[in-house]
């Protein structure tokens, strides 16, 4: 997305969101309820009616928004009348509402705003929160962040949007979108959007596809193969507890993510487990002070607390209620935790001592709440001592994680195994090594195949990227902690890594990948990549004429550059206007041609990209050695009914000659006229042909390929 948009709207009804929390709301779609959960006395209270379908609650203190999924369909609540306002339909049924403060321009008393995202295109609506019931769903966008795109609230309501087509993470105000952070641009899933974190310790995106979290310090693998994921939820703007996204004590950014097996934290340098369990389907979990929570669609709920200098000395894993359509979300007011199942109302409040059920009090049938179901689950927790800088922690040994890792599509480079140390009985063997290389996208995709181990399980990988002159040290374990030395080290659970950024130096880099157990290690050969190299001057553009469509224009000769630059040259052989890149070998008319039979002077280089940039050889002039021939007859179409071709133009370069005839035997008659062909009867469009001849050149057009 480029450019800056300001953002103008009326203010009057704007909705100030600086008081006290008043409870948080939660949902009861069996018994079609609305209600206000006080964590204090452990009630449901101020309900209203629903009407039947799949909801779902946005709220930020004393403010919510009810979304009906089912209907596409959203009110705001007014909490002190107990009312909701009118409903309005939102632009798609999977829309993204987020309550954010867009305008900070008042400090002191930030007004908050109702924010409408839909993944499949990544359009963005913004509205004062009081002006929801004004909504209108027709109205063009603010912003447009492609397929796939996400939003998140950071610090002090401050709204953020992730888009992978981009490949940016914005920050959106009231005088538009500012790029904030980027990454490698990937294909955006409407059906599967990223979801991001903001907080005072950086930032992270999930792509749940590829099983990767993006920070602001790099891509992290994931664990495991197959399995659902969910990254950190965001706190309500008000909420001051702590930032969605934390950051470790030498500054790493670090994403807490919940997997079928329990809640893990992710970093640039390890992914560490803080709670396991025996479950499925998560939800988003929650960081409030120094404890993690956790729940999942298997009626489980966990949380994990630091103390002292622990990494989690508290764990709790209960179970949901025993419905088996549960849709556990889980809420806060900055103080407690709270549990909701939506499908029953089921409302627990969670503490490291464990669970806790509310009561609803009112619109129930019993005041009572059915809380039978199975016994409680219980978590494993990492009772690990804390760790150290350079650390890696790795799944249970038993269940060893391959990824797939992402999809690549040039050349790729492979390696046979070779051991360079092992230390202890366990007996490794390394996998095979490929790098794929995607010049176009700028990023090789390192993945190997699962090492082998005859002992204990293989607990990670280290992967080494070196260039020229960087040496691979041997790789040795050191109390349960695999190191190896030479080059940019990077750790992973998975059997693949990407990197992107800067071209490759002339010398490439080498890969090597160091395979561990907890006593022993293994690395695999090193894997060469280069880039292509920078191509020589083009030297010729005398070749044949191709056809481009439909125009005859010259080419590159012998065209084996994957792009090429061309600018056109003035009188005085100074570069004029933009420059043109195209990576065919005939080169487009439109970047070099004039009126027809004019002499154009340009010059062109042929270059190797990567990504956005390119290396490229030395600038060569040429004039056009003849005139590139368009062909192209404006608006051409044609009618089977009235065997009728039609066009608004002729070609402008040159005397052009248009003919048209049918075959298989239809002895059709024609009548011509300036922008006009038509048959007396209909010719099938298989059987319509039309011809345009220009200087002795002739193309043909059939009417079925129109």
């Amino acid at each position: 997305m480029g450019g800056v948009v300001a953002l103008s709207y009326d203010r009057p009804s704007r909705v100030t969101d600086h008081q006290p929390a008043a409870g948080i709301w939660v949902v009861d779609e069996s018994a079609g309820l609305l209600g206000r959960a006080d964590p204090r006395a452990g009630t449901v209270d101020a309900t209203m009616e629903l009407a039947a379908g799949d909801v779902e609650i946005v709220q930020s203190s004393n403010t919510a928004v009810v979304i009906d999924r089912t209907r596409s369909v959203a009110s705001v609540v007014d909490a002190a009348a107990l009312t909701r306002s009118d409903e309005v339909r939102l632009p798609a049924r999977d829309a993204q509402v987020t309550l954010a403060m867009v305008d900070q321009r008042e400090p002191v008393d930030p007004l908050l705003d109702a924010v409408v995202l839909t993944p499949r295109a990544g359009d963005v609506w913004i509205m004062p929160v009081g002006d929801v019931g004004r909504f209108d769903a027709d109205a063009p966008p603010a912003f447009s962040f492609g397929t796939g795109a996400s939003a998140a609230v950071g610090e002090e309501g401050r709204l953020y949007v992730a888009s992978p087509r981009d490949g940016a993470l914005y920050e959106i105000d009231h005088d538009g979108a500012h790029r904030r952070a980027g990454f490698t641009p990937f294909r955006g899933s409407a059906s599967d959007p990223v979801q991001v974190s903001v907080g005072a310790g950086g930032w992270s995106v999930l792509d749940r596809a590829a099983r990767r979290v993006i920070t602001d310090d790099g891509v992290v693998d994931l664990p495991g193969d197959s399995g659902e994921l969910a990254l950190e939820t965001t706190l309500s703007p008000t909420i001051e507890s702590a930032p969605a996204t934390a950051s470790s004590a030498d500054g790493t950014s670090v994403a807490l993510v919940a997997a079928d097996d329990g809640l893990v934290e992710a970093s640039i340098d390890r992914v560490r487990s803080l709670v396991r369990v025996d479950g499925e389907s998560p939800v988003r979990p929650l960081r409030l002070g120094d404890c993690v929570y956790g729940a999942w669609e298997s009626h489980t709920l966990a949380v994990g607390c630091a103390q002292t200098a622990r990494p989690a000395t508290v764990g709790h894993a209960e179970p949901w209620s025993p419905a088996p359509e549960a849709r556990p979300r889980l809420r806060t007011d900055g103080h407690t935790v709270i549990a909701n199942d939506a499908a029953t109302g089921h409302t627990w409040a969670i503490t490291p001592d464990g669970s806790r059920p509310f009561v609803w009090t009112g619109g129930h049938d019993s005041d009572e709440v059915d809380l039978s179901g199975p016994s409680p689950k219980t978590g494993v927790l990492d009772e690990a001592s804390p760790p150290r800088a350079g650390d890696v922690l790795a799944p249970d040994p038993q269940r060893p994680a391959p990824d797939a890792g992402s999809t690549v599509t040039d050349a790729a480079v492979r390696s046979e195994p070779r051991p360079l140390a092992a230390e202890g009985p366990t007996v490794l063997s390394a996998g095979d090594v490929e790098a794929t290389v995607d010049e176009s996208a700028g990023t090789i995709a390192v993945s190997w195949q699962p090492f082998t181990s005859a002992g204990s399980g293989v607990l990670g990988y280290l992967v080494q990227r070196l260039a020229p002159g960087d040496e691979a040290g041997t790789c040795a374990i050191d109390q349960g902690r695999a190191t190896v030395a030479g080059g940019e080290v990077r750790a992973t659970t998975g059997t693949s890594t990407l990197y992107g950024g800067e071209r490759p130096p002339d010398g490439g880099y080498r890969f090597v990948v160091t395979g561990y157990t907890d006593g022993a290690c293994v690395s695999s050969a090193p894997i060469e990549v280069r880039p292509t190299p920078v191509p020589d001057a083009v030297g010729d553009l005398r070749g044949e004429m191709a056809w481009i469509g439909t125009r005859w224009d010259y080419r590159v000769s012998p065209g084996q550059a994957p792009r090429y630059e061309v600018e056109r040259l003035d009188a005085a052989g100074a570069a004029t206007g933009s420059t043109g890149v195209f990576s065919e070998t005939a080169v487009p008319r439109e970047l070099t041609g004039g009126a027809f039979g004019e002499t154009v002077t340009f010059r062109i280089r042929a270059c190797a990209p990567w990504g956005a940039d390119a290396a490229c050889g030395p600038w060569t002039e040429h004039a056009a050695p003849e005139p590139s021939l368009d062909f192209t007859l404006a608006d051409l179409a044609y009618s089977e009914d009235t065997g009728e071709w039609t066009w608004s133009a002729l070609p402008d370069n040159g005397t052009a000659k248009v003919r048209v005839f049918g075959l298989g035997g239809s002895g059709a008659q024609w009548e011509a006229g300036a922008l006009y062909c038509r048959a007396n009867a209909p010719v099938a469009p298989a059987d319509a042909v039309l011809t345009i001849r220009i200087d002795g050149q002739v193309r043909e057009v059939r009417a079925n390929e129109l």
